[in-house]
């Protein structure tokens, strides 16, 4: 459990931590007032039997005094007789107290590069900094050797997925969205602009390079903007105009410059979006609603002149914040003031926003910002399906449980003249630095948000929900449901028979959307938007096709309202009835359903929470 299971690697992280820094709560300071989060209790998220009287009263104790807001320490399950997860304090909160033989266990495994955001909320909630010790329940830090994830316990979770770097390096990441054009389209999948991996492409580079070079005009106007294929902060990036600029025999990748980017007040910017993914098999994602907007310092000029100033053409706050007339702004100004046309300081915070400033701005323009949104999240959904298949691979071959993995994504997007969003790349460790009061209230919502719908669990209790093993029966049902050529026609009958192992996925990932606070999910999903991103990944994964099934045909209200009926059931036993509304022939045929049985109006949910049943 040493540092040697552990890679250095090039990410989008600018914390400059302090590895003898244990005080949790006394970092990530910064000039101004931070905004305070009052981010209220859900009523579903009741009192676990586990946490003791004495601990409710001294918590409530030091509330009235300290005149904060107190949340319980773990979130209650909707269903009985399945753990609770940890609960994690936002700024303004604290929690109530767990049993002292329960807060032992609240350790947290330093790296050096774990960002001070991170630190402020586990330090919030409890968690002490462990250094040596290997019992911690977490760690967020840098990306593991393969190895190093065989080493990981079944109640413990690290902040990647083995496999990440086909999403993270620049180079995977466009041979993915590549191999998926060749399958489905580029219609589909062309959100991304076209790259070539040097020096492996070179002679198809140069053969794009002439076609697009015909005539002076042409020439000159053709733009290509270089990239090392593993670099993050805007390290090694340049804008290129002419073929003895560009590097023949080192790793690059060459990319088609988007040269007609959507400007607010003359200048260029990008986004950040963070994605959230909790599990690849079943494939579980989210998008978070809170995302920063970063400017280009200098105004955008389409001059060849111009190529050289990074200030002007690249957005990388690691870059601009160089530059003399970069500003964070004050977060504190309205993001309704301003003209139609500002831009910078028009919405008070310089040349980093909120994206809910960017889409106030969008509509004082008359533009749509929930259609920019959705085509965002859209490519956010084809861009994780991309390396779905590789990830899960891995995944399985590396963790002894799916609950030891989850990851924190980092998206860059930017917006062209007609406002369509493309992918610029992804990063596997996205800078959570907080170096303005902007930066604390939109990255500490997200961390404190991410933390919760984690779910980490404390290990005291059985194993849940991936360590049961299925019967012959239930492994039958998977064959049969997944099977390459049939399972879109068998979908309808997949909710038929619920098996003990659907009723875990269920119950655990009904759970989970329960606690996305500020995240919204993206996958899974049903109807005919879940269909058709099924339809993109290589295989029908049966707990992929479960999800989609039950949220098609229930939604997640009614997944509620099941979960309520089976609170009343005995304990250690979880046992439904519910009646199913059939699908008539049009609908069946619009969510892409061939019921076996339509009519069906009965089905069994029924599982047992033994931990006799339970076996590795």
């Amino acid at each position: 459990d040493g540092d040697s299971d552990f890679n250095d690697v090039d990410d989008d992280n600018d914390d400059s931590d302090d590895d003898d820094v244990i005080n949790c709560l006394d970092d990530d300071v910064v000039s101004g007032s931070a905004a305070s989060l009052s981010r209220s209790s859900s009523a579903r998220n009741s009192r676990h039997n586990s946490a003791s009287s004495s601990g409710r009263a001294a918590a409530a104790a030091s509330a009235a005094a300290q005149s904060l807001n107190c949340l319980p320490s773990q979130i209650a399950s909707l269903f009985p007789g399945v753990p609770p997860v940890l609960n994690f304090a936002g700024e303004g909160e604290y929690l109530e107290s767990l049993p002292s033989e329960l807060r032992r266990l609240l350790k947290w495994r330093l790296s050096s590069i774990t960002p001070l955001v991170v630190k402020r909320v586990i330090g919030r909630s409890g968690f002490k900094i462990s250094q040596k010790s290997d019992d911690w329940l977490g760690y967020f830090g840098k990306h593991m050797k393969p190895n190093g994830f065989r080493t990981i316990r079944e109640y413990q979770k690290v902040n990647h997925f083995p496999g990440s770097f086909i999403l993270g390096r620049k180079d995977r990441l466009w041979k993915g969205l590549q191999r998926m054009q060749r399958l489905h389209g580029r219609k589909a999948f062309g959100f991304a602009p076209t790259t070539y991996c040097l020096p492996g492409d070179l002679k198809e580079f140069k053969a794009a390079w002439d076609a697009a070079s015909v005539g002076t005009a042409q020439q000159q106007q053709q733009r290509w903007i270089i990239k090392p294929p593993a670099s993050a902060r805007g390290i090694g990036i340049r804008v290129v105009n002419k073929w003895q600029q560009i590097p023949k025999k080192r790793p690059v990748i060459v990319q088609t410059y988007l040269s007609r980017p959507y400007l607010i007040n003359g200048s260029k910017f990008d986004l950040r979006i963070y994605v959230y993914v909790t599990s690849f098999e079943p494939l579980k994602f989210y998008v978070h609603e809170q995302g920063l907007v970063r400017f280009a310092s200098v105004q955008y000029s389409q001059s060849s002149k111009t190529l050289g100033n990074r200030f002007m053409h690249l957005t990388n706050y690691s870059v601009n914040k160089h530059s003399a007339s970069y500003t964070n702004g004050n977060p504190t100004g309205s993001a309704n003031s301003g003209s139609k046309g500002g831009g910078g300081s028009a919405d008070g915070e310089g040349h980093k926003w909120s994206l809910q400033s960017l889409w106030a701005y969008l509509r004082r323009c008359g533009q749509s910002p929930e259609r920019v949104w959705d085509s965002i999240k859209d490519l956010v959904a084809k861009t994780m399906i991309s390396g779905e298949s590789h990830i899960a691979a891995q995944v399985r071959l590396l963790c002894r449980r799916q609950y030891c993995v989850h990851e924190l994504f980092g998206l860059d997007v930017l917006l062209d003249d007609q406002l369509q969003p493309w992918l610029l790349e992804v990063n596997i460790s996205p800078s959570l630095h907080s170096n303005s009061p902007l930066d604390v209230r939109v990255k500490g919502a997200m961390v404190t948000d991410l933390m919760r719908l984690a779910g980490f669990q404390l290990p005291t209790g059985p194993p849940w929900p991936d360590d049961y093993s299925p019967t012959e029966e239930e492994r039958a049902k998977r064959v049969y449901h997944t099977e390459q050529k049939a399972w879109q026609d068998r979908l309808g009958s997949l909710l038929d028979c619920l098996t003990p192992s659907d009723i875990r996925c269920l119950a655990h990932s009904l759970d989970e959307f329960g606690r996305a606070g500020g995240f919204q999910r993206i996958l899974p999903v049903g109807g005919d938007r879940g269909l058709q991103y099924l339809r993109y990944m290589d295989q029908p994964r049966y707990s992929n096709l479960l999800l989609h099934c039950f949220l098609t045909c229930h939604g997640r209200r009614e997944g509620i309202e099941l979960a309520r009926t089976c609170q009343a059931a005995p304990a250690g036993r979880l046992e439904a009835r519910r009646e199913m509304a059939p699908l008539d022939e049009k609908e069946s045929q619009r969510v892409g359903f061939n019921c076996v049985n339509p009519q069906c109006r009965i089905f069994r949910l029924s599982a047992t929470w033994d931990q006799s049943v339970n076996e590795d």
